[in-house]
């Protein structure tokens, strides 16, 4: 699962991240959460960390 945050490759909105959790989990696939910080937004930590903050929550039943 990829998460962007101020780039241009930015989803709007994921639909429903925790479907792609959930089907790894389901077939005893493990499922990488990769953060990506846009320029626009710089070294914010505050950015980085509510996006890793929201994937390792989506992941909790792991």
């Amino acid at each position: 699962m990829q998460v962007f945050i101020g780039s241009a490759s930015r989803a709007p909105e994921p639909q429903n991240p925790t479907d792609l959790v959930d089907a790894g989990a389901r077939y005893g696939i493990a499922v990488m959460g990769v953060v990506a910080v846009g320029r626009a937004d710089g070294p914010q930590r505050a950015v980085f960390r509510l996006a890793t903050r929201i994937m390792a929550e989506l992941a909790r039943t792991w």
